[in-house]
């Protein structure tokens, strides 16, 4: 079992060994050493409670990225650099073709949507409404005051809004532009929102989890079975299961999106979460601290480009990227050299850059 420590993970913990009744459960997770955010401590607090074994893989950000691990994997996405070497880990000590689970994903399942997504989605339902006079918005010092000013700004537009703020897209990258591809992708799957004017809410939610499911959820699958595949074991999704899919469609949207009082990822401030059904229902296997805790990203990917990463941007040379590799290192000493948590759009593109320049290095040149 993957198990990360948040909630989605957890409960697929408790389910296998409490419900399916699997004794010889054993859960993998990884820290990366020296970083400002981790979950490793709620992931072993888990394993206790449930009376699993437990595995914790730390991860140096400074050893010497071996590149070769994303690219094996046929998927030259970080984390596959993060995930492999947990899943060589447990297919080492549980031998080939085992089964690993990850439990991912619930968000197909229950929602997670701002209050203003809400009203705006009830909104719809009733009136089949989709546009509002734009009106420049001031800015404000509070996260969530911002949060719902950021949600006002694109209401001008259905599609910029469910563009935004349900189909996430990304900011672009003050240094490549390369997210320009997949904020592409998310355009036309906007579009067909326009086919959702004047559903339910329940409707409407069903219609964004079967457009985001062919985009998002598959790929999400995809790193997971690839980094499974390379290291001889087998991985499992539960939630994508398509009965459990069918079943959670069925279920009053009211119910699905309700949230409850809780406690943020990082810190015991409370603060409302969402996924209340799924707590509900397991709260009995697992204490309060888990699972009323928010979703917790753990970022890292700047702490691996400081690190073992570093010699790979120098090294890096593709055609018609020469500019901009120049303008990575200008980037990065205007920091002190360093690239910061708050860099993670860039980062992210610094280092898709890298598995270009790889994959450049290993295929094309070699057709050449």
């Amino acid at each position: 079992m993957l198990l990360s420590g948040g909630i989605d993970s957890c409960v697929s913990a408790a389910v296998l060994k409490n419900e399916l009744g699997i004794n010889d459960l054993e859960a993998f997770t990884f820290t990366t050493k020296g970083a400002v955010q981790s979950e490793w401590q709620e992931a072993k607090l888990c394993a206790e409670r449930l009376g699993i074994g437990f595995n914790l893989l730390e991860i140096d950000p400074e050893t010497p990225f071996d590149i070769s691990i994303p690219i094996s994997s046929n998927y030259p996405y970080f984390a596959c650099a993060l995930l492999s070497p947990l899943m060589e880990l447990a297919s080492k000590k549980l031998g080939k073709n085992t089964s690993i689970f990850a439990g991912q994903d619930t968000r197909i399942h229950t929602p997670h949507l701002h209050y203003v997504d809400r009203v705006l989605i009830h909104l719809i339902g009733r009136t089949g409404a989709t546009t509002t006079k734009a009106t420049k918005l001031p800015t404000f010092s509070n996260k969530k005051i911002e949060k719902v000013v950021e949600r006002f700004s694109t209401l001008a537009s259905y599609e910029e809004y469910i563009l935004h703020n349900l189909l996430h897209k990304h900011k672009k990258s003050k240094i490549t532009g390369l997210s320009e591809y997949e904020n592409k992708l998310l355009e036309k799957c906007a579009e067909k929102y326009n086919k959702t004017r004047g559903l339910t809410s329940h409707e409407f939610f069903n219609s964004l989890v079967d457009i985001t499911m062919g985009f998002q959820n598959c790929s999400d699958g995809e790193y997971v079975s690839t980094c499974a595949r390379v290291n001889g074991v087998y991985s499992q999704m539960p939630y994508c299961d398509w009965e459990l899919l069918k079943f959670s469609a069925s279920i009053p949207f009211s119910m699905r999106a309700k949230i409850t009082s809780g406690r943020a990822g990082h810190s015991s401030k409370k603060k409302n979460v969402d996924k209340y059904l799924l707590r509900k229902a397991f709260e009995k296997y697992l204490p309060n601290e888990l699972v009323y805790r928010d979703k917790a990203v753990c970022i890292t990917n700047h702490d691996f480009l400081n690190g073992g990463m570093r010699p790979l941007i120098s090294s890096a040379k593709i055609k018609g990227f020469e500019s901009k590799l120049s303008e990575i290192i200008t980037f990065a000493k205007a920091n002190k050299d360093q690239f910061l948590i708050s860099d993670y759009e860039d980062v992210v593109e610094i280092q898709n850059i890298i598995f270009l320049n790889e994959i450049q290095n290993k295929y094309c040149n070699a057709v050449q």
